[in-house]
């Protein structure tokens, strides 16, 4: 008894037309799901931004790092705005003991993200919401003092105060918090 072999030259229609229907359809669903999660993600990464950024000028002021030739560093500062036209950039400032300023950076938040509000509540429990604020770390302990301007808020140094600062995206609903606790100088995010 003779067994023939089979001759296989290829796939066939039939199986290359399943093959190719399998992947666009877990193309699409990969990029459906990716597309939804960009807006979690950059919020998430422009949050850890700011927070890092707010933690190194914190650690500057405790380290007592000097950022001038001229004279000892006295603060170190980010300030952060929602005024429509300059919400994607904020700066990172050193001021030394003749209260002169040193830019350090401008940082940017990533599109489309922006300073929805900033709110400050004093140790009063008075609450400001204010549209511009410089949040200062003093040499050497860190202790942390701001500045507030717009929104009924005056320019005095305001200490024990808690920081609570909303991003947003342009083109959606989603927020997210981070909280700087000028009382404990933890920066939650």
């Amino acid at each position: 008894m003779q067994v023939k072999k089979l001759k296989n030259d290829g796939f066939t229609l039939i199986e290359l037309l399943v093959v190719i229907f399998i992947m666009v359809t877990l193309t699409s669903v990969f990029l459906v799901n990716f597309g939804s999660q960009s807006g979690p993600r950059s919020l998430t990464v422009a949050k850890n931004n700011l927070v890092s950024n707010l933690r190194r000028m914190q650690s500057n002021a405790i380290s007592s790092k000097d950022s001038t030739v001229t004279a000892p560093a006295k603060y170190y500062s980010l300030t952060l705005n929602s005024l429509i036209g300059s919400y994607n950039n904020y700066g990172l400032k050193t001021y030394d003991s003749s209260n002169v300023v040193t830019n350090l950076s401008t940082e940017q938040l990533i599109a489309p993200v922006i300073v929805k509000q900033i709110s400050v509540t004093k140790s009063d429990s008075t609450t400001l919401n204010p549209t511009s604020i410089e949040i200062f770390f003093s040499v050497p302990f860190a202790r942390m003092l701001l500045t507030t301007s717009g929104g009924g808020a005056s320019n005095d140094k305001i200490r024990d105060a808690v920081v609570t600062i909303t991003l947003g995206r342009t083109d959606s609903t989603l927020t997210t918090t981070l909280v700087v606790n000028g009382v404990s100088g933890t920066i939650t995010p």
